[in-house]
């Protein structure tokens, strides 16, 4: 029964990853909300390698930076640009974020 129980267990934990591990890659933003109001963006991408750098790419021009996890957050420095976000909703090829100091900011990222 024992060995029935961790076979269940880890089925259902297979696919789970952390936060950090599925931030991983580059992400497209596709959209931008403001107190509700949904707007389409492009040409920029956020890159999260597994070292902590971040690269930010917004209309040709990139900047290299750093970026941690944690409590489900995301705090994020590029040169002199420092922002902190919280993560609302993160799957293997959906992310949105939220900026902590204006909640009702959020970004749709997009990843293939």
């Amino acid at each position: 029964m024992s060995l029935f129980l961790s076979v269940v267990i880890l089925i259902m934990c297979t696919g789970c990853g952390s936060t950090e591990s599925k931030l991983i890659g580059t992400w497209e933003i596709y959209g931008t909300a403001s107190d509700g109001e949904f707007s389409s963006d492009g040409d920029c991408t956020f890159e999260f390698a597994e070292d902590g750098t971040l690269k930010i790419t917004e209309d040709g021009s990139t900047d290299v930076g750093s970026y941690s996890v944690s409590d489900n957050r995301i705090y994020t420095q590029c040169g002199s640009y420092t922002k902190d976000f919280g993560i609302k909703e993160i799957t293997s090829s959906e992310l949105v974020l939220y900026k902590l100091d204006n909640a009702g900011v959020e970004y749709y990222f997009t990843k293939d």
